[in-house]
Parts: structure tokens; sequence; C-alpha cells
């Protein structure tokens, strides 16, 4: 008889329970536009969004960095951390000598600027180097300042070309900064 009762009055709590959560679900940001509003609208770019500031890692310096790459999937022959390369990018991962990892060979070898105290380039600095970096937004530019080694990277926003050669960057507009 008392199982009558008992079992009637679990399941209302746990609705009572549970129901903020689904409603939460539910509920609209006020001024937002969701995507089942638009219908039949074509789709825009996203809103620039302001980088300005300080930026570190999550649990301070030196998480996720280590000399094979990112913690979560290094570089160590293991099947699960290949990453999904097209054949191209397969083939240019095949060019670089670096002097770690699992393809490391020997210094002599190497064609890894590591060594010899040159800038890593990107992604690896924020990979093997990431610490406290700022980053400055304006219109023209996003502009990163790497506290470690006072290395710094300049992204154009502003609608010029990529070089045609990497090796030799030079830009379409006349008040582009020195090379």
């Amino acid at each position: 008889m008392a199982k009558r009762f008992v079992v009637p009055q679990i399941a209302v709590i746990v609705v009572l329970m549970f129901s903020p959560l689904t409603r939460a679900q539910e509920r609209r940001q006020p001024g937002a536009v969701y995507d089942f509003d638009k219908k039949g609208e074509k789709s825009a770019p996203a809103p620039r969004r302001d980088l300005s500031g300080i930026w570190e890692p999550a649990k301070g310096a030196g998480d996720a960095i280590q000399a094979d790459g990112a913690k979560v999937m290094p570089s160590d022959g293991k099947p699960e951390h290949e990453l999904p390369y097209t054949p191209e990018g397969r083939k240019t991962f095949l060019a670089n000598k670096p002097t770690f990892g699992f393809t490391q060979v020997p210094s002599a070898l190497t064609n890894d600027p590591m060594p010899g105290c040159d800038p890593q380039g990107f992604p690896r600095i924020v990979l093997h180097n990431f610490r406290t970096s700022q980053i400055l937004q304006t219109p023209d530019q996003v502009l990163i300042l790497y506290e470690f080694n006072k290395k710094w990277r300049v992204i154009w926003t502003d609608g010029r070309e990529l070089p045609k050669d990497p090796e030799q960057p030079g830009w379409a507009t006349k008040d582009a900064p020195p090379s």
C-alpha cells in the first residue's frame, strides 16, 4: 500500500526537478535572432568579434605545451592521434624533417628552424611556446604579441591579397609595411 503513494510522489518530484531544465532549453534571449526565425533568408558572414585582450592557457603557463605537439594530440605515431590530412597536407607533413616527435631526424638532417634558434612560426609557436599573449585588433589588422621570446604576428584584415610567394612576401598596396 505504501508503494502506491511513494512511487507517484517520486515521479512528481522528478518532474518538478527537471522542468526548469527543460524550460531553460526553450528560453530565448531578448533581441537575439535564431536560425529558425530566418525562413528562406540567405546567411551572412559571421559578425566580427573583438579578440583584443591578454590571453593565457586556462590552466596556467605550460599547460598543453610540449615539443611533440598538442598534449591531447601528440605526434607519437599512434593511429588515434593521426591527423586527417589531405593528400597535399600529408605530402607537406612528410617533407618536414623535425627534431622532435615521432618523425624526428638527427639534427644534421633536419630542415627544422628550431635547432638554429630561428622563429618557429605558426602554429608551432602556439603549441610549443604558448604563454601569456596579447592580442590587439584594429579594423585593418590583428596583432598578436607573444610574451615568450618577444615575438609578434600580424594578420592583415584589410582585404589585401595574400603574397604569391610566401618566401618573398609582397603586398598589392603601396602602404604595406616593409618586409
